[in-house]
């Protein structure tokens, strides 16, 4: 191996990476990652370990931090860095919350790969910087071991949780049984950085936690698998299973095509492998090689056995792995025989491919061979340089499907290498590995930008705003082609004048609801809410909630009051009052506190008052000795009330209400007086009212419906002696109707309700 062009190469590698952080792209490799070790079978017997690789294009230093420990690395260019982790870090306690992640921090960009090893059961994963974690994963996993003869602690499926940052709440909706829990279960925890959760399978029979799902408030990083899991899955001995990981690529970095390709068999060339294709969105139309094979829900997924190159496409964002067979589905005869077992490897998602990588063949002596898969367009060996060196013009690249895309594989030795393509064009590259009844496998690297956007750059909107009294509900929806609905994790929302009622969501969390309750109508209330659909399009949304007010206007007409009534007497009069809130208002009663004296007539309300609208109902009160005050109730539909103290002096004095209104009256009418008002009958019950009026100038009846509302007006001539009126009723509900005698400079001479019956 020519150890220059590999120096040369890392340094070309770390101008990708420029490149690609210029334009805003993210990539595997990175400064800060959140690692941790799943449990695998016999981790308590001799050989076992764990360890991480690292490779750099720049010399670089790190530590390696779980718990209050810390390891320190140097990385130089060219070779590889190794660090072994404690056992005692395996997440063996499922449903704990526990401090077992590692923290990895380095002085400059490095790639990490960690293998899990224990006595013939291995795998491996490319880890993903902290900068490329997201919210929201699927997981693909593989079915719970289950023996012939079960003995309660077979090998589940798994998945494991670490925070990458502090206070970060976690939501957990399982796909199959977990330990006591059914798979409607949601799980809530919170996590701080470098701590993990760990999700098994219950073991009675072959759950499966392929599809379920992980949203968290913060990134966080996301590792699947199984415990050791037999390929294809039946209930046979235990024997010829493997452990398997990989970290789960965010759903916003998945791609709608990927290529799946054969597996080779150092001792068997009709090798056979399974894949795994699942859905993170409703509807997801699936293709294989060009044909329909299935539509996916959101969490459901495709398998099949690999017996040939496939090319999956989909409407919608795909997230594919690879499965190596166990060995005794493969080879015949003893098994000490047998070469390779299970591994997982995620297949690449084609939009991330890279034009050359860095990557390890790990160097451990569980393996013995070791293999590259190389998914391209170009398709011709030349074109590639390993370790600074062409392939040999016998590699040859075969279809993937009926697909442009070709593949090749191509065995190598184990340790750290590099691959590129001359002319710069993209590819997808796997790394894997093979030893007596064990394996590895994982991808070399890729880009991580975020696909999601291409598919849903839509945000969400409001789509009902429905207010009612105090309360107020607002609904948003999340649109586009993918729906990637809503989550608790992602709506927060905040009021100044009241508190969040409630936060519901739509069976298929499309749609969220906040409803909000107002502890002052009288005062302005701001609502906010900041929100995200799953895929993080995001929105910062408020409101101004005017305040609901009614208040009364004026109380009585401006002007000289000019009337004669005898004690016992009641005077009524109009009311005016006017919204002067931001909301309509509806007011459904008005009385005083003092029914003695005062009262509302009846026929006024209920009253409508728009925004800035004014109106009138009737109020009577009765003539009697000392002042008359009370407190008016106007109260809306929403059982609001406000309250409003009202006062008339005297009504024997003349003098002015408390609206400085001049009221001139007495008590007991005086001899000779300027007007008389008579009304008979009383109350009115046929279509004309009688009256008997007297007046030495003349002026005018008006008939004033209980709102306020003057309806009709009649001239009345000089009348010095007491006569008789007919005055004909419009049609009028039921209720109380003021009769005014106004002399001609407008004073009230007198005026008499009548209430009127139909």
């Amino acid at each position: 191996m020519n150890m220059a062009r590999i120096i040369l190469f890392f340094l070309l590698f770390a101008g990708l990476q420029i490149a690609v952080s210029s334009a805003q792209e993210s990539f595997t490799a990175g400064r800060s990652f959140a690692i941790c070790f799943m449990n695998n079978e016999d981790l308590d017997k001799p050989g076992a370990l764990f360890r991480l690789f690292m490779i750099g294009a720049q010399p670089a230093t790190g530590t390696a931090r779980w718990g209050s420990e810390q390891v320190q690395f140097a990385v130089e260019p060219g070779k590889v860095t190794t660090v072994d982790i404690p056992l005692s870090l395996a997440l063996i306690r499922p449903g704990v919350v526990e401090n077992k992640g590692i923290l990895i921090e380095c002085s400059d960009t490095v790639i990490v790969y960690g293998l899990n090893h224990a006595s013939a059961t291995s795998d491996a994963f490319l880890g993903y910087p902290v900068s490329t974690l997201d919210s929201d994963y699927v997981i693909l996993s593989w079915p719970a071991f289950v023996q012939k003869n079960y003995s309660g602690q077979e090998p589940p499926s798994q998945f494991a949780v670490v925070g990458a940052y502090d206070d970060t709440e976690v939501e957990i909706h399982p796909s199959d049984y977990i330990w006591n829990y059914r798979p409607d279960t949601v799980i809530k925890v919170r996590i701080n950085k470098g701590e993990t959760y760990l999700v098994t399978s219950h073991t009675f029979q072959n759950y499966d936690l392929t599809g379920s799902t992980v949203h968290s408030s913060k990134p966080v990083a996301v590792f699947a698998g199984h415990k050791r899991a037999i390929v294809p899955q039946f209930n046979y001995d235990f024997q010829n299973h493997d452990h398997l990981v990989e970290q789960m690529l965010p759903v916003s970095r998945w791609d709608s095509a990927v290529a799946i390709t054969p597996h080779p068999s150092p001792s068997r060339p009709a090798d056979r492998n399974m894949f795994r294709v699942v859905a993170a969105f409703d509807s997801t139309v699936l293709r294989v090689n060009g044909v329909e094979r299935a539509i996916l829900q959101k969490g459901d997924f495709f398998q099949d056995t690999i017996r040939k190159a496939y090319f999956i496409s989909a409407n919608k964002p795909i997230m594919a792995a690879q499965y190596e067979m166990s060995s005794r589905f493969i080879y015949e005869g003893s098994p000490v025989d047998r070469v390779g077992d299970p591994f997982m490897v995620l297949a690449p998602p084609i939009s991330q491919f890279l034009p050359h990588y860095a990557f390890i063949s790990l160097p451990f002596n569980a393996f013995n061979s070791h293999y590259i898969t190389i998914i391209t367009q170009n398709g011709v060996a030349g074109d590639f340089e390993l370790d600074g060196v062409p392939l040999p013009d016998t590699v040859q690249f075969r279809s993937v499907g009926s697909s442009s895309y070709r593949y090749a594989i191509y065995p190598l030795e184990e340790g750290g290498h590099t691959i590129q393509s001359r002319s710069n064009q993209p590819f997808g590259l796997m790394v894997y590995g093979y030893g007596k009844v064990d394996s590895y496998g994982y991808l070399a690297g890729m880009k991580t930008n975020r696909l999601l956007d291409q598919f849903d750059r839509i945000k969400p909107v409001v789509v009902s705003n429905k207010g009612f009294c105090n309360n107020r509900t607002y609904v948003f929806q999340d649109t586009g082609e993918i729906i990637s609905g809503f989550s608790p994790l992602g709506i927060e929302a905040t009021i100044s004048n009241g508190e969040i009622e409630s936060i519901t969501f739509s069976g298929d969390s499309s749609q969220v609801s906040v409803t909000v309750g107002t502890d002052d109508p009288t005062q302005e209330n701001r609502i906010t809410v900041r929100y995200r659909d799953r895929n993080g399009n995001r929105v910062d949304w408020s409101e101004i909630i005017p305040p609901t007010i009614f208040i009364t206007k004026r109380f009585l007409p401006r002007g000289t009051t000019n009337f004669h009534l005898s004690a016992g007497d009641l005077y009524c009069d109009t009311m005016i009052v006017m919204n002067t809130g931001q909301t309509p208002i509806l007011l459904t009663r008005a009385s005083f506190q003092n029914n003695e004296w005062w009262s509302v007539a009846p026929g006024g309300l209920p009253l409508s008052l728009d925004v800035g609208q004014q109106s009138a109902f009737m109020f009577c009160v009765k003539v009697g000795a000392g002042n008359l005050a009370d407190t008016l109730i106007l109260q809306d539909s929403c059982g609001q009330q406000q309250a409003y103290p009202v006062a008339v002096e005297r009504l024997a004095l003349t003098g002015n209400d408390n609206c400085g209104n001049e009221i001139k009256a007495n008590s007991v009418a005086s001899s000779g007086p300027e007007g008389v008002l008579k009304i008979f009958p009383n109350p009115a019950s046929q279509n004309q009212l009688m009256l008997h009026v007297r007046a030495r100038s003349g002026g005018q009846i008006e008939l004033i419906q209980g709102s306020g509302l003057k309806i009709s007006t009649l001239t009345v001539p000089p009348t010095p002696i007491l006569s008789q009126l007919s005055v004909s009723l419009p049609p009028l509900p039921s209720g109380l109707l003021l009769v005014r005698f106004v002399s001609p400079d407008g004073s009230i001479l007198s005026q008499q309700p009548v209430l009127v019956a139909r």
